[in-house]
């Protein structure tokens, strides 16, 4: 653990006590000094104090005091903070994840390549014929769902077709297929299936080389 990070947790846990220790003390002096407090607003603490302190309420209550809380403090922190939405960079992917739209395979960045053994292998955690093996249950499915991307272009249902391609895609970067991952999300964005179409040849001969590239994949030298 860095500094940093164990400064960051000193913090959370002195802030937590903070907190805990605050509403210990309004409690038990809510308990305690109801009595004290004139007017109405004292008879209508008396009230909710014996409502709370009631044998079969009083774990109700406290449960609702602490949920309303955490919401309240989780509000506040996401006021503060933002969502908690987190971006996972892959450098190495970069290229592949960014739209650039091009409009055929030949146009793709020289850096891509079929296949990044070096990705693959290390996805694979030690056991790289299981991996290929996937890799090949990948293909074997992916063509076999091509004639229904073909009609889905021919019926205009691109929502639907877009929708597989995405997962086509999470799978082809799993495996480190690069030109593959960059041809799909070429068509990533909504118009761009509706104006350039996809082309499924150019997609099978992608896929294809794929394919002989894991065939013929021999592992590297760790």
């Amino acid at each position: 653990m860095t500094p940093v990070d164990n400064d960051n947790q000193v913090k959370q846990i002195a802030a937590g006590a903070a907190i805990l220790a605050l509403l210990t003390a309004l409690v038990c002096g809510t308990l305690a000094g109801w009595r004290y407090v004139p007017g109405l607003l004292g008879e209508w603490l008396g009230m909710m104090v014996g409502v709370m302190t009631t044998p079969f309420l009083l774990e109700a209550s406290f449960v609702i005091l602490g949920l309303t809380l955490v919401l309240a403090l989780n509000y506040w922190h996401q006021r503060r903070t933002g969502d908690e939405w987190v971006d996972l960079e892959m450098p190495r992917f970069l290229p592949c994840a960014s739209p650039a739209s091009p409009d055929s395979i030949g146009r793709m960045s020289e850096e891509l390549v079929a296949m990044n053994m070096v990705h693959f292998v290390k996805m694979a955690y030690g056991d790289v014929p299981w991996l290929r093996g996937l890799a090949h249950e990948f293909f074997r499915e992916t063509h076999a769902l091509m004639p229904q991307w073909l009609a889905m272009v021919e019926a205009g249902s691109f929502d639907e077709l877009r929708v597989e391609l995405h997962r086509c895609k999470g799978g082809a970067s799993l495996f480190g297929f690069e030109r593959l991952v960059a041809m799909l999300a070429s068509r990533q964005n909504p118009p761009e299936l509706e104006t350039h179409g996809f082309d499924v040849v150019a997609f099978k001969q992608e896929l294809d080389a794929a394919e002989k590239a894991v065939t013929e994949m021999t592992e590297p030298a760790p």
